[in-house]
């Protein structure tokens, strides 16, 4: 077994242009947690490693995430020896899968525009799916959902806001603004 000698290669994107499952680079934007038929998970130096069985599917599980603004899902994948994997984000719609190479003995960055799913809905994206994969060790890092616009500014914000506590009682406070 030949593991990863360094880390993927960072991510440049701004965290508020990302809503992160895991990764070493941004703070995780949910929940996280793993499941699998007959995988094993382990956290090492590179990322989690997982080592799958012949029944070759496991999933990313334990979050809610809305990425109805997001363009792409992107992931790096390292494995002992090439071989292919289906990515299936979940949201309870029917499942949808993209199938990607994955090139052994090097970080793989797989990048998939959401548009390649049959989804329509991506308000709640809680589990992501790895099948197809075989018997096979890899390791994955800096999985998450991004989009390349920057957010939008808050035009109608108030300028100069002032603000005085009017009343205080028990249990309650008014406020008057200007």
């Amino acid at each position: 077994e030949v593991g990863p000698q360094a880390a993927p290669i960072a991510p440049t994107y701004p965290a508020n242009q990302v809503k992160a499952v895991y990764s070493s680079t941004y703070s995780a934007d949910c929940g996280f947690g793993d499941w699998g038929s007959g995988t094993t998970y382990t956290q090492d130096t590179y990322g989690k490693k997982y080592v799958t069985t012949a029944l070759g599917y496991f999933g990313l599980v334990d979050f809610g995430l809305n990425c109805s603004n997001m363009e792409g899902l992107r992931m790096a994948v390292f494995a002992d020896k090439s071989f292919s994997m289906g990515i299936v984000p979940i949201n309870g719609q029917a499942e949808s899968r993209v199938t990607k190479s994955i090139v052994g003995g090097e970080w793989n960055y797989i990048d998939i525009a959401l548009t390649e799913f049959t989804y329509t809905d991506w308000s709640n994206v809680y589990q992501i799916k790895i099948d197809n994969v075989s018997e096979q060790t890899f390791w994955l890092n800096d999985i998450y959902f991004y989009t390349t616009q920057a957010p939008q500014e808050d035009e109608d914000a108030p300028e100069n806001f002032t603000a005085e506590v009017t009343k205080v009682s028990y249990g309650s406070v008014e406020i008057k603004a200007y």
